[in-house]
């Protein structure tokens, strides 16, 4: 259970340089120029094969209206036991990979700490957001207009 942070860095570095358009057809180019491959597509979004070497390389991209909201790539596997050293290792890989990526992008847009933790880089074309979430680290790619919205929502909670 490891994370491939150079790996990490360079699907980051290339997504940060991606022409995004936001629309499905983004899809092909992008998986194209990472590696990936589009395994199942509908209208609400789809599944794509990654090169990560995990146990499921899979990820997921959810769009509405042919427009992407956000790809979702899971970099590690889940730990197969709860156990202290799991969970260290796992929040250790989590820290190690968010300096890498701050390394490539600059200090990030914002910071959370703890067992759901997150670290977010807001560039003009796309948002690179890393968190933990159920014992896992994932990455997303968001529509920056879609974290505005997400952004707006948590603001009226409060």
């Amino acid at each position: 259970m490891q994370v491939d942070i150079d790996k990490v860095v360079e699907k980051i570095s290339v997504a940060s340089r991606f022409d995004w358009t936001w629309t499905d057809a983004d899809l092909s180019g992008l998986c194209a120029a990472q590696g990936w491959q589009i395994a199942e597509r509908d209208d609400m979004g789809g599944v794509f094969t990654t090169d990560f070497k995990l146990m499921r390389p899979r990820a997921s991209w959810y769009s509405k209206g042919g427009q992407i909201n956000q790809l979702i790539v899971f970099i590690i596997d889940r730990p197969e036991t709860s156990s202290v050293e799991d969970l260290r290792e796992l929040y250790d890989g989590f820290a190690e990979t968010s300096c890498a990526i701050g390394e490539l992008l600059g200090p990030p847009t914002l910071q959370k700490a703890g067992a759901d933790g997150e670290m977010r880089w807001d560039l003009p074309n796309v948002v690179i957001r890393l968190s933990l979430l159920k014992n896992s680290t994932y990455l997303e790619f968001m529509n920056p207009e879609y974290q505005v919205w997400l952004d707006a929502s948590d603001d009226e909670e409060c």
